[in-house]
């Protein structure tokens, strides 16, 4: 510009400075949601105007209507349209002028949200002790974290052993599988997946049914007087029983100091702290879930247990006559009744025992119609009802009395070839056994020649019977009778 008094002048020019191409900031690496756009973009200087050129691996990229575009004429933003994942890549950025050139490149990935088929499970309905499977199909990119929840907590794989995970990386699958519901399975079950692009997940609420049913029924009780007695059961259903309710002869029982009622899944108790003769009768259990009744009952019956009354007396009877052994007990009947002869049980009643059992006086007897030596021994009687026993214990030891003579033997004079028979009367308790001597020798007996005879009719007479008399016979006859009580000889 020049100027003087007269006026001024100006002349304006362009100057150029000429540079390489520079970038400002490398191009940055892109994580993009599919099917969204993708732009790269740089922030060039350099004169003349540097060209720029794009690519995809060694590939130069064209302007595409429907997959590449370009911001501007001189093509500093890169924009890559509904990014797929094969579109993933490494772009490069070429930029030149005559002075220098520039490069820069970044990776491209593709990021997919999780996402769960089937969205959607209906509510499952099962009996306790089915089986189910669930199936998923999964996608999610990169690479999804999958955790399973019960009731909003995280499920270990391998917390339970009713539950089985199965994950097939390869194909996208997931399952779970509940081998044998139970009522702890009841439950909302989520899978949960997600990765950087989101989080999906589906949710399963599985309902386990199971008829209400006593796995354990009451028992008929029994007890004494003052002792405190439990009825128990277990039951089983799913919904768990939500009502408990027991009777008592059918009036409705409360808890109170003489009832305690308990009830913990599945074991359901009731406890009379106090029993008395007034408690006997039918108690009764009821119990619902709300969808099911069931009911079970058992009888209590309270007794005194058996107490023998007085000491038992001992019996000495004559052997061969009748006899009669007895304990008294008192305490609540029925009696259960065992007899026991040295301490092994007596098979009752036998041809010679009669057993007596008399209830409105508690008298347990034996009547031996004839006693003998082999009943000698130490009897025991044992009473038992529901709630105790007692026994009592005598001796029976038969006396044997000594035989006696009543008839003795008396000589005889016989002709030869005659027959002879020498007798004689005695008796004793039990019979006694006859022994002949002949000349202070035994007699040695000859069936058909020389024969000891017990009267048939009388048991009393002893019979030597010689059926042909010879002189060989000729001599002193002697008889011994004897049983445990002693002997006698003629």
């Amino acid at each position: 510009r020049a100027e003087n008094a007269i006026g001024t002048t100006e002349h304006s020019l362009q100057l150029n400075v000429t540079t390489a191409p520079t970038l400002k900031a490398q191009l940055k690496d892109l994580e993009i949601v599919r099917g969204q756009d993708a732009t790269f973009t740089i922030d060039v200087q350099g004169y003349p105007i540097p060209e720029i050129k794009w690519m995809r691996g060694n590939e130069t990229l064209i302007e595409l209507s429907d997959k590449y575009t370009w911001a501007d004429d001189q093509h500093r933003q890169l924009i890559i349209h509904n990014v797929q994942v094969e579109d993933e890549d490494e772009y490069n950025v070429r930029i030149h002028n005559e002075f220098g050139e520039v490069t820069s490149k970044a990776k491209l990935s593709c990021l997919i949200p999780p996402s769960i088929s089937p969205a959607t499970i209906d509510d499952t309905l099962l009996q306790h002790g089915d089986e189910i499977e669930y199936q998923f199909e999964i996608e999610g990119r990169p690479q999804v974290d999958v955790t399973w929840l019960k009731n909003g907590k995280e499920l270990k794989l391998n917390e339970n052993p009713n539950y089985i995970f199965t994950s097939d990386k390869e194909n996208n699958k997931e399952s779970f599988k509940i081998i044998k519901a139970d009522g702890d399975d009841q439950a909302r079950y989520t899978l949960q997946i997600k990765n950087k692009a989101g989080k999906a997940e589906v949710n399963i609420n599985t309902i386990v049914k199971a008829n209400l049913q006593f796995t354990k029924t009451l028992s008929d009780v029994a007890t004494q007087v003052g002792q405190p007695v439990a009825f128990s059961c277990e039951c089983f259903g799913l919904p768990k029983p939500t009502l408990i309710t027991w009777y008592f002869n059918d009036i409705e029982i409360k808890s109170s100091a003489k009832y305690k009622i308990e009830s913990k899944y599945p074991l359901i108790n009731l406890t009379i702290n106090k029993t008395d003769l007034i408690d006997i009768g039918k108690y009764r259990v009821v119990i619902t879930n709300g969808e099911q009744t069931i009911e079970n009952q058992a009888n209590l019956l309270v007794q005194t247990k058996p107490k023998l009354e007085g000491k038992p007396q001992d019996a000495q009877p004559i052997i061969e006559e009748s006899a009669r052994i007895q304990c008294k007990f008192s305490g609540s009947q029925p009696f259960n009744v065992t007899w026991l002869k040295n301490g092994e049980v007596l098979t009752l009643p036998n041809d010679n025992i009669e057993v007596i059992s008399e209830a409105d006086t508690g008298i347990q007897a034996l009547v031996f119609k004839h006693v003998d030596i082999d009943d000698k021994a130490s009897y025991t009687v044992q009473v038992a009802n529901m709630v105790g026993q007692a026994e009592g214990k005598m001796n029976l030891t038969p006396k044997e009395i000594k035989p006696t003579i009543i008839t003795d033997l008396e000589g005889r004079t016989v002709q030869k070839g005659e027959p002879c028979e020498l007798t004689i009367i005695a008796e004793g308790k039990p019979q006694p056994q006859c022994k002949w001597t002949f000349n202070n020798q035994d007699l040695t007996l000859i069936p058909g020649e020389i024969e000891s005879i017990i009267d048939e009719n009388d048991k009393r007479i002893y019979h030597l019977r010689i059926h042909s008399t010879q002189p060989k016979h000729i001599g002193e006859y002697s008889c011994t009778l004897s049983n445990g009580g002693g002997s006698v000889k003629s």
